[in-house]
């Protein structure tokens, strides 16, 4: 199946995103891993389940998998609620809240929203909270080695908007071996 490059290609298409990212790289994040001394907002993004909000980027064509980073409206990952905050916490508006009840709920939703729509920065800053900042493959930490975000299941065959367990830290020299393979390139 040949990947489609542009947003509007996408749109148009009739590919589910089921079909293009397995159900692996769409999961959340095992709990029992979650580091014991965590921010609140960081412990919500970890044991937030994603399968709603992958059926909502499915049936509104959001976000394109085969392109790396995209600006996504917030509103349409966090449809607005009159009365209750639309992050999904359960909690009512008050006063002069109209979106969200408390900066807990900004945050976390920063965060979701950074996920999705494929912020680098707000990727390492997560993947590091939660699985420590060195390579999987050869175990350099961040002071002996360059670390790269790498997506587990390349973005070249619709791993572009996989979860964060679609993500991992690898070396320059690791991450460079990685791709090779990933693609059939042959070493020089």
């Amino acid at each position: 199946m040949k990947p489609i490059k542009t947003v509007k290609g996408w749109k148009k298409s009739k590919r589910s995103l089921f079909k293009v990212i397995p159900l692996k790289y769409r999961k959340a994040l095992p709990k029992g891993k979650i580091p014991k001394n965590i921010k609140p907002e960081l412990r919500r993004v970890f044991e937030y389940n994603p399968s709603q909000l992958y059926k909502l980027i499915n049936e509104k064509r959001i976000r394109n998998p085969y392109i790396r980073r995209q600006s996504i409206n917030m509103t349409s990952i966090f449809p607005k609620k009159k009365t209750y905050c639309n992050c999904g916490c359960g909690k009512k508006l008050t006063g002069k809240q109209r979106r969200w009840a408390s900066k807990e709920c900004i945050k976390f939703v920063g965060l979701i929203y950074g996920i999705v729509a494929g912020d680098s920065q707000v990727l390492r800053y997560l993947i590091g909270s939660y699985y420590g900042y060195y390579c999987v493959d050869c175990k350099c930490n961040q002071f002996k080695c360059t670390l790269e975000l790498d997506h587990i299941f390349p973005v070249k065959w619709g791993g572009g908007i996989g979860w964060l367990s679609n993500y991992s830290f690898l070396c320059t020299s690791c991450h460079r071996e990685k791709t090779n393979k990933d693609f059939g390139f042959s070493k020089k």
